[in-house]
């Protein structure tokens, strides 16, 4: 499986986040616990690229995984609409291992 490859998100990403958000969340949809998310709209979404830091996660340019970070306090990230498409969930393991490696604390710190 190739690795998927983490960048920050840009307002343009919009559109193809709202399907990544919308397939992430349709289970819980359908068992009865919506997830805000997963109606989130591309207006709100660029909101999102703009007031924070949202990373994407894509494999041969198409966005199969997103996450948003929030400043809590100086000290303190808040992560926070991860979300990986319903195709692509089998590869948890290797967006988690990337989001954990030295280039996400990177991230972090110069949040």
């Amino acid at each position: 499986m190739t690795e998927p490859r983490i960048r920050q998100a840009t307002v343009a990403d919009a559109e193809q986040l709202v399907h990544v958000y919308r397939s992430a969340y349709q289970e819980n949809r359908n068992l009865g616990f919506p997830a805000k998310a997963e109606s989130v709209t591309e207006n709100e979404l660029s909101e999102w690229v703009r007031e924070h830091r949202v990373y994407v996660a894509e494999v041969g340019g198409e966005i199969i995984g997103g996450v948003r970070l929030e400043a809590t306090n100086g000290e303190r990230v808040k992560l926070s609409r991860l979300g990986v498409h319903e195709n692509w969930k089998g590869c948890w393991e290797s967006i988690a291992g990337i989001c954990r490696g030295s280039r996400s604390r990177q991230w972090l710190c110069n949040y």
